[in-house]
């Protein structure tokens, strides 16, 4: 079973008006699309301060296959959200950039 969506797209920009307005910029020799941009960081979730949040601004539509599944977080006020992101097991949160060599 496949776990995650099956297919995603940025349908613009953050600050766009119009569907397929999408910001791309150069930057080191690689273009770069704007597809989201985070306002909040470490918003604490809980009291015990496991889980941390992020406010992100973005229109970013998701496609789940048949037979797939959604990762279901459910925080301590029993609030339902699915997952999508990073994996909560990651080692770093540091960006994967190109190399520049």
């Amino acid at each position: 079973m496949e776990c995650g969506p099956g297919d995603g797209r940025f349908t613009k920009s953050p600050d766009a008006t119009e569907v397929g307005d999408i910001l791309v910029q150069e930057f080191y020799g690689f273009n770069w699309f704007h597809s989201a941009t985070i306002f909040e960081t470490d918003l604490p979730v809980d009291d015990g301060g496991l889980l941390l949040g992020f406010r992100v601004r973005k229109f970013h539509e998701l496609t789940y296959n048949p037979g797939s599944c959604m990762v279901l977080l459910i925080s301590p006020d029993d609030e339902i959200y699915f997952r999508v992101g990073r994996d909560a097991d990651r080692v770093s949160d540091g960006f994967s950039l190109p190399s520049l060599c």
